[in-house]
């Protein structure tokens, strides 16, 4: 499967520019990986700029919060606010490890709950796969 840039591509004074931004904004600000741009591969890039937001000084917790808790804030959107509850949207990741640890587990998801369909680690390789495929 190709490979991605890392965050440890990136010319280190651009990182800490970021590092500068980051501590002046309010931890509110939701993550920017927006599928409104056609250049984008939803997900991947997220797992990207979360990666950017840890090497720039956030903590795992605080990046991870810019892509669950508070686009719903930041939109006002209070019944989808990162939550699991009944009534509430529940598409879930689930992880072998930790993600406070390390961001890296959320590259090697053990499934994927989406729309209510259980994903497991076959079809997310084979969606991968397609996704590679048609991308070359």
């Amino acid at each position: 499967m190709p490979r991605f840039e890392t965050v440890a591509s990136l010319d280190p004074s651009c990182v800490s520019s970021l590092a500068e931004i980051l501590n002046s904004i309010s931890p509110q600000c939701p993550s920017d990986a927006s599928f409104a741009n056609p250049y984008l591969f939803h997900g991947f890039s997220l797992l990207d700029e979360l990666d950017i937001y840890v090497a720039a000084g956030l903590t795992p917790r605080e990046a991870l919060y810019t892509a669950t808790v508070a686009p719903a804030w930041f939109f006002e959107l209070p019944d989808q606010n990162g939550t699991i509850a009944p009534g509430r949207r529940a598409d879930l990741v689930l992880l072998n490890d930790n993600p406070l640890d390390g961001l890296e587990t959320l590259r090697r998801p053990d499934a994927v709950v989406a729309g209510g369909v259980v994903l497991d680690c076959a079809a997310l390789d084979a969606m991968a796969e397609r996704l590679f495929e048609a991308a070359n």
